[in-house]
């Protein structure tokens, strides 16, 4: 600790630092002091020596202080009786105190090495077992060369989601307790999570390879009699025999850059498991606990460990997953847990070399080069990883990008090359870009550090049995090159190859955290001009997620968290839990887990025409989930959900596959269901009755839930379209805003207006009921364009009432009274007729006896009748006890839901926020409120419009709003048909916006007008009462809002509410409120902290002029 001259610590320190002497003959400075604490002063090293049976009464309250569990199921002295059973293949450990037993280790060299093996990645440590000349280490090279190229050439596939070299395992001793492997069919297909793991894909075209494969399955289904024909034509990808699909990284299977990830090769290493015979290489630690005093030095229990077990080279310790990370852990690494792992305990592995503290970081020397090669051989990206680094042995610098500086340095311990780093300076342009595109300086004070302390990390390997050094390893390369803040991107698969291949994943990806992007301003250029933000600013790159870790960061441990977090449903409200709980920056999540049938939104690449065929909660787009990244954090199980398994902590995906969890979220949302059609003229009662669905789907039906529904529709409709097959009518059935969407979509995508028939079901909710006016023009060019419908007609009967058609082929709609009929040959029917609970999540969560009653019951607090089971969104509805039967999830912003349900599950694990063991008590029976975040809904819309619409989150969305007490409308309309209507509330705040035009218009700076009040939006409506305002579309993109929409603004807004809520003013000065607001220097404050703010976000908002341009 150094101090200024003359000063001294206060007392706390003052009693543990001591000054340091000065060295003769030495320069000493004459400004400050040194003082400095020996460690093993403070926290002196552990006396360990061998246990014995009179530590006992000892021991005993340090056990059961953690947990009584031993003692009820082995007897009160079972400690005694297990040090008393001493032999060669089993010994305990104690460390001693001041004559006082306060900590004990069991330590066994017999283990089920092939359960762990069976289940945990231990490949990167050879099975924890000796080489033996037998081992099967390496993936047989099977397919042909000729196999290789021809699958090369065709390398538009998924991309492959790798393993990481550290996770998690189990004993002999878990498996017994509650887990088993699943092998063989029960196995599903897995995406791992990126972090600490290599990623590899390949750009596709509008579908990546498997999901176009999966695709093809869905077409055939649907078209058998074309399936020769087209196998002919594209031929199908040969499935892996278990459906998984994983890469393990630092691994024998590790796939080299010369074969892509998705070629025969790569999959016969994906399915291939290395098989070890040689000796156990590593013993287990089965008991452990130690006094919380001396819980720091819990490692110096390991040199002892070895010294007993001289044959062995690892030792490995398995915990629960809900037993919170322990000092011990820290010097460990964690082992990846398979796919088909269902044991309810982490692994971790410690190598013997790991004892050695002397590892020293260092600038690379070309002498290293073999070492570096060795070191990362067997990682898929090494060919660009020894690039960079013969570049900077030859140059320094990278001569392609205008002489870019690179860095690069190596770790080494007891002589042997570990670690190899390199990095390279940020560029200004894309530190400026950083800046205003991500919140890094939710981190960092962007103005504290210089140009170049900026630097982005390209690679970084370290050896797995030293990847407990990797933070000190980054620590040490920052300061060595004289770095303070670090950034690495993940790019999105659809990136383009030559982009994503600059970057290998780091193998500690973990310790960094993820950065939030920034919503954007969308400038009028045209009007700005000259006033415009700089080109780096306004530039357009690839969208990526952001990673970063600083100097402060590095000495702020993260808190990990075992628990398994099982999602199902990737609707909006499950996406918002999953990144509120993975941008925590001070929580590191291991077990989070998705389960969908399609997996994460945004895997697909970007497409307009498939985007447009859905209408949009405007809550993500492609870019934010590009800029997420949430496979890197995520585990993603393709498949549904089946059946709950209460008991056990398990829940069934496709049936067969078992997924245990600690904590299961529910989040399916709701989805338009297959239609039924009925034998006669229904009544109320038969509709109600008559929601069955089919027992098969008929091939040519489908309901549009997601990208991956609407690519396989549109994937269905350009085959027909391009072999002129496209007979019969494409029946829209239903009139929902997506039912808009899809007969737009299907008109862009070039079918005739004559070929789409619209039948509107009279149960249907009218899309715009809030608004005739967008009703009226949308179906008046729905009209003009020869679209055909029939209003108030439900599904009668279809194919001459054939009980499970495979194909429909004519249809018979019936009128309400049941005195009509239509008969239309069928071609294609996109079902939008109800909005309705998943068949196999109703019937799994019917079977576990969860209350459902309509919707899946909760309380306020996100909980079900099972304190394990939490749901949220749509699918859900509030207890009968709430006496609120019209309110939901459904009422309000569904990603701020997703939100509330995270922090509620946070209580759980961050030790920041107050503990819940269990749920808190409900004395009023009072229905949540999630802020004052608008509804929001957007589409395409027949006639070419753009449709926005903002409301505030109520009931009365559903209903005519009065006029009155309710407020006013403020509505403009053009020649060319854009119509802009705004409603204030009582309060003169903007409540609600509806926006139609033909053009497209900056919505997402029109959505943060919602809740401003009218004044200061230039005194609005005055304007807009003395014609001043022709048009809001205009009026709002006028370079004065533009400081409206920046993303900090509501931020800014918030402090002046603080500012002004330290000087509130009594009832008698309310008259003269104007004048005292004068004297009171409240304005000047205010007009200062706005000036800040312009300020300091300058570089978004340079159109204003500040005081000194005057």
């Amino acid at each position: 600790m150094v101090v200024n001259s003359g000063t001294y610590p206060n007392a706390a320190l003052d009693q543990q630092f001591s000054q340091c002497e000065l060295r003769s003959g030495g320069h000493h400075p004459s400004d400050c002091t040194v003082f400095g604490l020996p460690r093993h002063a403070h926290v002196p090293t552990l006396h360990i020596r061998p246990a014995l049976v009179e530590d006992h009464d000892d021991l005993t309250p340090i056990f059961n202080q953690q947990s009584e569990i031993l003692t009820r199921t082995y007897g009160e002295y079972f400690l005694a009786e297990l040090i008393a059973g001493q032999d060669d293949s089993m010994r305990c450990l104690a460390c001693e105190v001041k004559g006082k037993a306060v900590g004990f280790m069991s330590v066994t060299s017999e283990i089920n090495l092939d359960l762990l093996n069976q289940c945990y990645e231990l490949a990167p440590f050879h099975g924890l077992r000796k080489p033996h000349p037998d081992d099967q280490a390496v993936p047989p090279r099977t397919p042909t060369p000729a196999d290789v190229v021809e699958d090369a050439a065709a390398v538009n596939a998924r991309p492959t989601s790798s393993q990481r070299s550290g996770s998690a395992a189990g004993s002999e001793k878990g498996a017994a307790e509650g887990g088993e492997a699943a092998t063989g069919p029960d196995a599903i297909e897995t995406a791992e999570k990126l972090s600490d793991a290599v990623a590899a894909s390949a750009k596709s075209s509008l579908l990546n390879e498997d999901d176009d494969r999966r695709i093809d399955e869905v077409d055939e289904e649907n078209a058998e009699n074309e399936a020769a024909e087209e196998a002919e034509e594209e031929p199908e990808e040969e499935e892996d025999e278990e459906g998984i699909v994983m890469t393990p990284i630092a691994s024998p299977k590790s796939l080299s850059p010369e074969v892509p990830p998705n070629t025969a090769a790569a999959r016969v290493a994906r399915n291939f498991q290395p098989v070890y015979h040689g000796e156990s290489n590593a013993v287990v630690i089965q008991l452990f606990a130690i006094a919380e005093a001396q819980d720091p030095r819990s490692v110096d229990f390991l040199p002892h460990v070895f010294r007993l077990f001289p044959d062995a080279d690892f030792a490995i310790i398995t915990v629960p997953t809900m037993v919170p990370e322990f000092s011990l852990l820290q010097s460990f690494v964690r082992v990846t847990p398979k796919p088909n792992c269902t044991l309810n305990q982490e692994l971790y592995v410690f190598h013997r070399g790991g004892l050695a503290c002397n590892l020293e970081v260092r600038a690379a020397k070309p002498a290293d080069r073999p070492s570096v090669a060795r070191l990362v051989n067997s990682l898929r990206l090494k060919s660009s990883l020894l690039k960079d680094f013969d570049l900077f042995l030859n140059f320094k610098r990278d001569p392609v990008k205008h002489g870019e500086q690179i860095q690069a340095f190596v770790a080494q311990c007891l002589g042997q090359l570990v670690g190899v780093g390199i990095m390279r300076k940020e560029a200004d342009s894309d530190a400026m870009y950083m800046r205003s595109h991500y919140n890094i300086e939710d981190f960092i004070y962007y103005n504290h550090h210089r140009k170049d302390e900026h630097a982005r990390l390209y690679h970084l390997a370290v050896n797995p049995i030293f990847n407990h050094f990797s933070k000190l390893f980054i620590k040490e390369m920052m300061r060595l090159g004289d770095k303070t803040c670090l950034s690495y991107p993940v790019y999105p698969s659809s990136a383009p190859e030559e982009l994503r291949a600059k970057y290998s994943q780091p193998t500690a990806l973990s310790y960094f955290v993820p950065v939030r992007a920034r919503r954007q301003i969308q400038y009028p250029l045209e009007k700005l001009g000259g006033n415009a933000p700089s080109e780096r600013v306004l530039m357009e790159q690839q969208a990526f997620a952001l990673n970063h870790i600083n100097r402060k960061l590095i000495y702020e441990p993260k808190v990990t968290v075992n628990a398994r977090i099982v999602v199902v449903g990737a609707s909006s409200t499950g996406i918002s839990f999953l990144e509120t709980l993975a941008f925590c920056p001070h929580l590191r999540f291991n077990n989070l887990i998705l389960v969908s049938p399609h997996g994460l939104p945004g895997d697909l690449e970007p497409d307009e025409q498939r985007e447009c065929m859905t209408a949009s909660g405007l809550i993500y787009d492609s870019r934010d989930y590009a800029c997420m990244s949430l496979r890197t954090w995520v585990s993603v199980v393709y498949g549904r959900m089946t059946k709950i398994d209460r008991k056990r902590k398990v829940i069934t995906v496709n049936g067969t596959a078992r997924v245990p969890y600690d904590y299961l979220i529910l989040s399916t949302g709701l989805q338009y269901q297959p239609v039924a059609p009925l034998k006669k003229a229904p009544s109320q009662r038969q509709m109600l009755s008559a929601k069955r669905l089919p027992p098969h789907r008929p091939r040519n039906m489908f309901c549009i839930n997601d990208p991956f529904d609407a690519a396989a529709a549109l994937h269905w409709l350009d085959r027909r379209l391009d072999k002129q097959r496209l007979e019969g009518k494409l029946i829209v059935y239903g009139r929902s805003l997506d039912a808009y969407a899809c007969v737009q979509a299907l008109l862009e995508a070039g079918v005739r207006p004559q070929s789409i028939v619209r039948v509107l079901d009279p149960d249907s909710p009218n899309p715009f009921e809030h608004d005739d006016h967008v009703e009226t023009q949308v179906e008046a060019a729905l009209h003009a364009s020869g679209v055909a419908a029939h209003r108030g007609y439900r599904l009668q009967q279809w194919n001459d009432e054939e009980p499970e058609p495979r194909q429909l082929e004519l249809l018979t709609f019936v009128s309400e009274d049941g005195k009509r009929e239509v008969h239309l040959d069928c071609c294609a029917l996109f079902a939008y007729q109800r909005l309705g609970v998943d068949f196999d999540c109703f019937t799994a969560v019917n079977d576990a006896c969860l209350v459902f009653d309509g919707r899946l019951v909760i309380d306020a607090n996100f909980h079900t009748n099972d304190v394990a089971i939490r749901a949220a969104g749509p699918v859900t509805k509030f207890q009968r006890a709430y006496h609120a039967d019209n309110w939901s999830h459904a009422s309000f912003n569904s990603k701020i839901v997703g939100e509330q349900l995270a922090h509620a599950l946070l209580r759980l694990f961050d030790p920041t926020l107050d503990q819940d063991t269990e749920p808190p008590p409900e004395p009023a029976k009072l229905i949540p409120q999630f802020g004052h975040t608008p509804k929001l809904s957007g589409a395409r819309l027949p006639g070419g419009y753009h449709y926005l619409h903002v409301t505030s989150p109520t009931i009365a969305d559903y209903l005519h709003p009065t006029v009155g007490d309710e407020g006013r409308y403020l509505k403009t309309c053009t020649k060319e048909g854009s119509y802009f209507r705004l409603h204030l509330n009582q309060y003169d705040k903007i409540d609600s916006i509806t926006c139609l035009s033909r053009e497209p218009f900056p919505y997402k700076n029109y959505i943060q007008l919602y809740g401003l009040h009218q004044r200061l939006l230039n005194n609005l409506a005055s304007r807009f009462k003395e014609k001043l305002v022709p048009d809001f579309f205009e009026f709002f993109n006028e370079t004065w809002a533009l400081a409206f929409y920046h993303d900090r603004f509501h931020d800014f807004r918030d402090e002046l509410r603080d500012l002004l809520s330290t000087r509130p003013l009594s009832t008698a000065q309310r008259a003269q409120v104007k004048e005292e607001y004068a004297r009171s220097g409240a304005k000047r404050a205010l007009e200062t902290r706005f000036l800040n703010y312009i300020s300091y976000n300058y570089y978004h908002l340079p159109m204003y002029a500040k005081p000194e341009m005057v």
